[in-house]
């Protein structure tokens, strides 16, 4: 944190310590090291804090204080990994929902996979490196002289979106074979986001010996991508509580290779739920009215799929799993 963030966090403490007691979501940027390149890596911390507050990040409006006094305590720590191309703020109606509920939730805007640089899609630095910029999330966070005082190192969970519910999984212990992307696409020619209609594809160096971080105890994971990498001996090792979604009519992940194929092998059956009548991008913050004339693609739901409705009911279930694995 800057010099000038840091003191007007402090002022605003001392302020907090002498009112009542509130339930409302502060939120700070934070700037930590990418741990394959060593560039910046973005995170946005969302926190319990003293006072109620909003605020606008471009066409993002945010239930949360920027900067306001966090209430003294020891919170557990839910880390959020986006998409592929996604943003840090993608979900943070959930982030201050969790916050709101006594969790610290940070999310981690992944390098070269995010809204402003795809280079590294398609590549190892997508398949594998996301899984490190959690445990580098994780550690920063710890290591920050502000949060790591509020955090509790023994309740960390995860959640995750798209190719961040891969990510999750990975970080959780589970173990790609990227040998999978033939299989599937010999079968599956026509799925263009995967297979970009050929039967093979760019060819990707075996996983590390691990990725998992064993710090992590729960994982939250929406609609994720990259299912047909795993079989029953990559996900052997995840033996932590999991609540799986899947949207009905996802129209970027064909089922049954992902959610369904993750469930199936997962050495304990999950927590399993299909969001009826939802497209895959049913699990991103609802759009404003410029979001959704900007990028209809992301912010358009199938007739009849209310996705504030969506999220009011998803965002409790984060909070109930999160606290039923975390705070227990």
């Amino acid at each position: 944190m800057t010099t000038l963030r840091a003191t007007a966090m402090a002022l605003a403490l001392a302020c907090a310590l002498a009112a009542p007691a509130h339930a409302g979501a502060g939120f700070t940027d934070l700037v930590l090291t990418d741990p394959v390149d060593g560039g910046k890596m973005p995170v946005i911390v969302f926190y319990p804090a003293g006072t109620d507050g909003q605020a606008e990040i471009g066409s993002y409006h945010l239930a949360a204080a920027r900067d306001a006094a966090p209430r003294p305590a020891r919170y557990p720590l839910v880390i959020m990994s986006h998409g592929s191309g996604g943003t840090r703020l993608g979900h943070h109606d959930s982030l201050a929902a969790l916050a709101e509920a006594g969790f610290i939730a940070a999310a981690v805007e992944h390098p070269r996979d995010n809204y402003r640089d795809q280079s590294g899609q398609g590549t190892d630095r997508q398949l594998y490196g996301r899984a490190t910029d959690v445990t580098a999330t994780i550690d920063g966070l710890l290591a920050d002289p502000e949060f790591g005082p509020l955090i509790d190192p023994a309740h960390i969970g995860i959640a995750g979106f798209s190719a961040g519910g891969y990510t999750a999984l990975l970080a959780v212990g589970a173990r790609p074979d990227p040998k999978g992307f033939a299989t599937y696409c010999r079968d599956q020619m026509a799925d263009a986001v995967f297979c970009r209609g050929r039967p093979g594809h760019p060819p990707f160096g075996p996983p590390p010996s691990s990725l998992q971080d064993a710090r992590l105890r729960a994982a939250f994971v929406m609609a994720p991508g990259f299912g047909f990498l795993f079989d029953r001996t990559g996900l052997a090792s995840v033996d932590v509580p999991i609540r799986l979604y899947r949207a009905e009519n996802d129209d970027v992940l064909r089922h049954p290779w992902h959610a369904q194929r993750i469930a199936d092998n997962l050495p304990v059956w999950p927590e399993y739920e299909v969001i009826a009548g939802a497209g895959h991008y049913v699990f991103l913050v609802p759009c404003g009215a410029e979001a959704a004339a900007r990028l209809p693609m992301l912010c358009t739901d199938p007739p009849g799929v209310d996705r504030a409705a969506v999220h009011r009911k998803l965002n409790g279930e984060m909070v109930d799993f999160f606290t039923r694995t975390l705070k227990s």
